[in-house]
């Protein structure tokens, strides 16, 4: 009996060894996770750091994009030596000032005889103010132009020329009946077809833009045709001169894409300029580029610039921050107002001149306005309004720029953290008011060396760390295995 008990006893403590072998791993595992965490990490922002991503933002409807960021930074002893002469941008630049997305839009006209000279003229005069817009504010467009009359013809397949599609739209000109179903054929094969000429379609942005002044006899069979293309992503505009809806459009009171019926040779224009400006809305995007650093004793972070300046080379020192705004609308903007709202330890002079352009402040429309101007919670607001609707302050799909140079002398008395924000309204309207996040600029000590030799010793130190834990855990196992024996 108290041998079978010593056993038990025997048997007990070696399972609890083993638990508490099996505890003592575990832990050291999650400790050994947590440091390789850490590790990658630091990796992660070690190459982060060097990339600087703008100040952006889009409205819901995509109607406005917008961004705002640090463009170039100084700081100037007070010995008059120039330490920093920083330009934030790299080669990579943001291509916000073009829409990014593809877009292929197929220009399907009527040249049938009724469309006689002066409905031609106002039809091919429209189509070109649409192509020359999409080529001004698209850097990835394609124009296909289809003509229909007795039969159909392309002209032009998936152009990025814009001098090609004006010349063949101008090329046009009225004879024959009207046959609308092969021109519909032929823009179908134009979309089912890619760049490489397989039929895949490539994930873009389609547009059909259709012409016409006249009843078609396969009024049934258009309208089938349209309403498959509509099945396959592609967004249908029907224009209808002077003549009301058909059965080629509309069934059963479903419309084959957006229907303008009764349309005038003088209300073209418009119409053309409405799906300019529809277009516009799907497809404004950004498209932020890398921003790489290339000064030196300073990295970037998101929003946030950190300057490296010795302790006591601070007091005296004039630091100088020169912002970039854009502004994009998918709408004509006849008032562009910007505020730019900062902390009150930065200041503001009209005549300042940039750092990047021999411009100043004031010739960017910079000014106080006592209106808008005003000190709460340490901050200062300072204001642009720019007014005009000949020509629009932005134009629809264009883009508007303002630069701003704000400058602050340093003091070892003031913590160094710099903030502005950007905040905007168009055409005056409550609900077209926009913010932009906060930017802010750190004057910190440097490192004592480069921040990626900082960054090696960092990871030199964690991997000596991640290494004893390994054969802590190692000789944990053996010190319990022994005393199990």
């Amino acid at each position: 009996m108290t041998f079978y008990m010593k056993r038990c006893i025997i048997e007990l403590t070696e399972k609890v060894e083993h638990i508490r072998i099996k505890r003592g791993e575990d832990m050291l595992r999650k400790i050994e996770v947590v440091i390789i965490f850490i590790i990658i990490f630091i990796m992660y922002h070690n190459f982060s750091y060097s990339v600087f991503t703008p100040n952006v933002y889009q409205s819901e409807d995509k109607k406005v994009l917008a961004y705002a960021e640090l463009n170039a930074a100084t700081i100037t002893l007070a010995s008059g030596q120039r330490i920093h002469a920083t330009n934030v941008k790299g080669d990579t630049q943001m291509k916000i000032d073009v829409i990014q997305a593809p877009i292929e839009v197929v220009l399907v006209i009527d040249t049938s005889g009724s469309m006689n000279q002066t409905r031609m003229n106002a039809a091919k005069e429209s189509a070109c103010a649409l192509v020359e817009n999409l080529f001004d504010v698209a850097e990835n467009v394609q124009i296909s132009l289809v003509r229909f009359a007795s039969a159909a013809s392309t002209l032009v397949t998936k152009s990025s020329d814009k001098e090609e599609v004006t010349e063949a739209i101008n090329g046009l000109s009225a004879s024959g009946g009207t046959y609308m179903l092969d021109g519909l054929e032929l823009a179908e094969g134009i979309f089912s077809t890619n760049d490489e000429g397989n039929s895949e379609q490539s994930e873009k942005f389609s547009y059909l833009i259709i012409l016409t002044d006249g009843a078609t006899g396969e009024a049934s069979q258009c309208y089938d045709k349209l309403i498959e293309l509509e099945s396959n992503n592609i967004k249908i505009y029907d224009i209808l001169v002077d003549m009301g809806n058909t059965s080629a459009f509309s069934r059963d009171g479903k419309d084959a894409g957006t229907i303008y019926s009764n349309i005038s040779s003088e209300e073209l224009t418009e119409i053309y300029d409405e799906i300019y400006g529809e277009i516009c809305s799907e497809v404004i995007d950004n498209s932020v580029g890398n921003f790489e650093e290339t000064g030196k004793n300073y990295f970037v972070t998101g929003n946030d610039m950190y300057m490296f300046l010795d302790q006591e080379l601070i007091q005296g020192a004039k630091l100088q921050l020169e912002y970039v705004i854009n502004i994009k609308a998918a709408f004509n903007c006849f008032k562009v107002e910007i505020q730019s709202e900062m902390d009150d330890k930065l200041g503001f002079e009209e005549s300042s001149k940039m750092l990047t352009e021999d411009k100043s402040n004031a010739d960017y429309g910079w000014a106080i306005n006592e209106n808008l101007t005003y000190k709460k919670g340490h901050k200062k607001v300072i204001s642009i309004c720019a007014e005009s609707d000949s020509p629009y302050v932005i134009k629809k799909g264009k883009k508007y720029e303002a630069k701003l140079l704000l400058t602050c002398l340093l003091s070892t008395k003031d913590d160094t953290n710099y903030a502005n924000s950007i905040v905007f309204r168009l055409n005056g309207e409550e609900d077209r008011t926009y913010g932009l996040q906060s930017m802010e600029v750190n004057i910190v000590p440097p490192f004592g060396g480069n921040r990626n030799q900082s960054t090696i010793i960092i990871l030199i130190i964690i991997v000596l760390i991640l290494c004893a834990s390994i054969l802590i855990t190692y000789l944990y196992r053996i010190h319990y295995k022994k005393r199990i024996k």
